[in-house]
């Protein structure tokens, strides 16, 4: 009885020290709906919206980090939202930077572009796609943070 209290007792002490030195990354937004987007037409989300990806670096030391978009079929759970399709091509939703350098306890700013091509087949559409904020491993880490936000795209009607 004495040693299965000791194992519990392991097990909670183990599930409460990991979030402490394992929670360095935090992301906004968590994720996305952007609407009434207008097939041909490139859009700066900060300039429209306001709206950046702010990527916050809770260590102790400066962590790099990779930013790309993906279908949600090829990156994170694999699932997206009902009522949507995969994004035709992830390559729309772009950024004007693919790396970034967060010093420590920093933040930086990721700009946002979306251009879906002048196609009449793109109207009136619903589209996931996955944004992966991944962090890239030094020599001296066991293992990188990554998060892989879900947005959803929807296109005029015509």
């Amino acid at each position: 009885m004495k040693t299965q209290l000791i194992h519990i007792f392991f097990i909670f002490i183990m599930l409460n020290v990991v979030p402490a030195w394992g929670g360095g990354l935090t992301v906004e937004p968590g994720g996305l709906l952007i609407q009434q987007v207008s097939p041909g037409e490139t859009y700066d989300l900060l300039s429209s919206t306001g709206i950046s990806i702010k990527i916050y670096n809770r260590l102790d030391r400066p962590a790099a980090y990779r930013i790309s978009a993906h279908k949600p079929s090829e990156a994170g759970n694999g699932r997206w939202k009902q009522g949507y399709r995969e994004i035709p091509d992830s390559a729309w939703l772009s950024f004007d930077k693919n790396e970034v350098l967060v010093e420590k306890n920093g933040m930086s700013e990721v700009k946002l572009f979306l251009k879906v091509p002048d196609n009449a087949a793109y109207y009136n559409q619903h589209w996931a796609v996955t944004v992966a904020i991944e962090g890239i491993a030094t020599p001296e880490d066991s293992f990188a943070m990554a998060v892989y936000l879900p947005f959803e795209i929807e296109t005029d009607k015509d």
